[in-house]
């Protein structure tokens, strides 16, 4: 997209130079003859031209400078994204990126204060785990034990 803007570009910018050459390789016509016109037309159309191709040459920067923001963004996020997944590739088999990732992690006092919320979190959520299965290993064991009461009781005289 870019070589083709280029190519459209470089057509215009030859056929601006074209024009503004022309004039100059006219006056060695002889046929060509010019006669002296009205000047204030003359500064009138000269006026209207340049308006037109100053608003010519703003057009086509801007559309130039969005065409090339946009491709920078593109780019950017791609080169993000690849960054991105060569880092966690180092971190998984390079142990000194994974320490120092780690180091660097640990020295953020926001990322500090992030993980440890949620590993305290994380150890009650387990211990609470850990204290529901004990009640219900206690309540089975407290139901056996009344059972087997209970039949010993049937048992012995």
């Amino acid at each position: 997209m870019v070589k083709k803007f280029a190519s459209i570009l470089f057509f215009l910018l030859i056929g601006f130079a074209g024009g503004c050459i022309a004039p100059f390789f006219w006056g060695w016509l002889s046929s060509v003859t010019v006669s002296s016109p009205d000047a204030v037309s003359i500064a009138n159309t000269y006026i209207v031209f340049t308006t037109i191709i100053f608003v010519g040459v703003t057009v086509v920067l801007a559309v130039m400078g969005y065409v090339f923001t946009h491709q920078l963004s593109v780019t950017r996020k791609a080169h993000e994204r690849d960054l991105f997944d060569e880092m966690k590739t180092k971190l998984s088999v390079d142990e000194r990126w994974g320490i120092g990732f780690a180091t660097a992690v640990i020295e953020n006092d926001d990322v500090l204060r992030f993980l440890e919320q949620h590993l305290v979190s994380k150890i009650n959520e387990k211990l609470d785990d850990i204290v529901n299965d004990a009640d219900r290993d206690y309540q089975i064991a407290a139901d056996r034990k009344r059972a087997v009461d209970a039949m010993a009781s049937k048992v012995r005289p």
